[in-house]
Formats: C-alpha cells, structure tokens, sequence
C-alpha cells in the first residue's frame, strides 16, 4: 500500500507602504512586505512513512514607479513595474 499527498499550508502576507505622486497620473510606490509560502508533503510505503513541511518566510521591498490609467471614487486601473529587495 502507497500513498502520497501533498497539500498547501495556510499562509499570511502583510504590508505597509507608501505612495507619492510624482504627476497627476505617475507614482512611486515603496512597501515592506512580510511574506509566508509553503506545502507539506506527507508519503506512505508499507510499513514506512513520512511528513515532511517546506516553509519559507521572507521581507521583501520593492519599490515601483506606477502609472494610474484612470481612476474613480469606487475603481481604478493602474500598473506597476520596478525592482524588488528581499
């Protein structure tokens, strides 16, 4: 009898930034990001078995310049592109 079974962990993500407009439509953008990913793994043969858990967790910074397509009081469509440190 073998089994094998892989599943995702619950993870969570928290950020705190900080935007300024450089013109009416473009924006630098910096956030700190706390960032957490991961699966675990669990594999069965006979009498032999394991459990295994991947997890990382990391800080990221990335800092983007941001063009805001157009924007309204309930939606908007904006893009960002840069580098990112962490």
């Amino acid at each position: 009898n073998v089994s094998d079974e892989i599943s995702f962990r619950p993870t969570f993500t928290g950020r705190v930034g900080f935007e300024k407009f450089l013109k009416n439509n473009l924006s630098i953008v910096t956030e700190l990001a706390y960032t957490q990913r991961g699966f675990k793994t669990e594999y069965s043969a006979f009498d032999f078995s394991t459990r295994r858990i991947f997890a990382i967790d990391y800080l990221e910074l990335p800092i983007l310049l941001k063009y805001h397509f157009f924007q309204t009081n309930k939606f908007s469509f904006k893009i960002g592109v840069g580098p990112t440190l962490g």
